[in-house]
């Protein structure tokens, strides 16, 4: 992702901060709620996945 310059007159995190805002701003339109959902119900889905197979070499 390009986030473009930082402006002179703001710390990086005072730029780091606005660019987030506006991206945050951007990912809860509600087009991305589904994606979001399937985001989290499959990082949780790895997760136990996970789990299960480190249980294997204890």
């Amino acid at each position: 992702m390009n986030l473009g310059k930082a402006s002179a007159d703001k710390s990086l995190r005072e730029w780091i901060d606005g660019v987030m805002q506006t991206t945050n701003a951007i990912a809860e339109k509600p087009k991305n709620k589904a994606l979001h959902k399937y985001g989290k119900e499959r990082r949780a889905a790895l997760n136990k996945l996970a789990v299960e197979k480190a249980k294997l070499y204890v």
